[in-house]
């Protein structure tokens, strides 16, 4: 009697073997209208990361939106589809719906914004992220810390989808790369980073124009801010933390936007002895945001989790409620003791 012989099912070979990461990209496949959406106060990662997926979507033929609750950074604003973004508020009015949300570089669904339910417009949330953190936020949720940005990781996903990289997206996804890693200065930058980076240039993303767009394009509101914000420039009587501030009143003196603040603290990070840098971030909305950064070895994504922030070992964020003198006084006396401790 001949046997009868059964075809085994071809398993899909990815650049990432995770069960999450591969149900994604079936999701992805199979869906039509795709929301894509970030955190608030945007950067370069997250701008670069949504804009080079919903390129790859459109090149498979879906209908992606693009949604933020904060503004587009003027620096990120030469990408292609940053001009497309819409606000929540657009989508609740207009009563949107979508087969599912692709929810990027985002470790709490608080930080999309406060008061955004995503849930309003979709009833499946997808979750991809490079940060370490305590909670996933997505009903399907791939995050691996081992990645520079969440760009390297979209670089994967596109190319497990089969979608072309074009120089648009090469670009797109080599600045998220370029200023999550502070220009391949931070600890996770590793060999994967720079092979992702290589292949990125290989498919023609411009290392010279990207670093110029991100680091030498900048309005002259913005340099007027950086030397009043650095002008604040103070010391604890140990010479180990060093911190700036800024006020919305400096910033609209200014004719600046809050956004112009990026990478102002990492000023302060190239003065010697210092451990930790902060920047002190007052808008008048009864919070204050930080951002830390560490010379050496000080883990600041250890000490802004205490506070529901997070990032990285060396660069984080942090939002604390209070008064200014009183927040600063507090969070340089906890780093001093952190600091000898760590």
């Amino acid at each position: 009697m001949a046997k009868i012989r059964v075809k085994k099912k071809k398993t899909m070979a990815t650049r990432i073997n995770d069960k999450n990461y591969i149900a994604i990209i079936d999701k992805l496949k199979n869906a039509g209208h795709v929301l894509i959406t970030s955190h608030i106060n945007p950067d370069g990662d997250n701008i670069s990361s949504s804009v080079a997926l919903a390129l790859g979507l459109m090149q498979l033929g879906k209908s992606p939106t693009l949604a933020l609750n904060s503004p587009v950074p003027h620096v990120y604003k030469f990408m292609p589809l940053t001009d497309k973004y819409v606000s929540f508020g657009d989508l609740e009015r207009d009563r949107q719906r979508f087969d599912c949300a692709a929810v990027l570089d985002v470790g709490n669904l608080k930080r999309v914004g406060d008061t955004t339910d995503i849930r309003m417009f979709t009833d499946l949330i997808l979750n991809l992220d490079h940060h370490v953190r305590t909670e996933m936020c997505g009903d399907i949720s791939f995050v691996d810390s081992s990645f520079s940005s969440t760009a390297e990781i979209i670089y994967c996903l596109l190319i497990d989808l089969g979608v072309k990289i074009t120089s648009e997206i090469a670009d797109a996804l080599y600045i998220g790369i370029l200023t999550d890693t502070g220009s391949f200065q931070f600890q996770n930058t590793t060999a994967s980073t720079f092979r992702t980076a290589s292949e990125l240039v290989a498919f023609g993303a411009s290392p010279e124009a990207m670093a110029k767009r991100a680091y030498f394009t900048n309005r002259a509101a913005k340099i007027v801010l950086t030397g009043k914000v650095l002008s604040t420039l103070s010391f604890d009587k140990t010479g180990k933390v060093a911190w700036i501030t800024a006020t919305r009143e400096v910033i609209d003196s200014c004719k600046a936007n809050s956004d112009d603040l990026e990478n102002v603290i990492n000023n302060v990070t190239t003065i010697e002895n210092i451990e930790v840098a902060i920047l002190f971030r007052d808008l008048n909305d009864g919070k204050i945001k930080l951002s830390l950064r560490s010379r050496n070895d000080v883990d600041v994504q250890k000490y802004a989790l205490k506070y529901g922030g997070g990032g990285h070992k060396k660069a984080s964020g942090m939002t604390v409620e209070g008064d200014l003198p009183v927040v600063v006084q507090k969070v340089v006396t906890e780093l001093q003791e952190f600091i000898q401790n760590s």
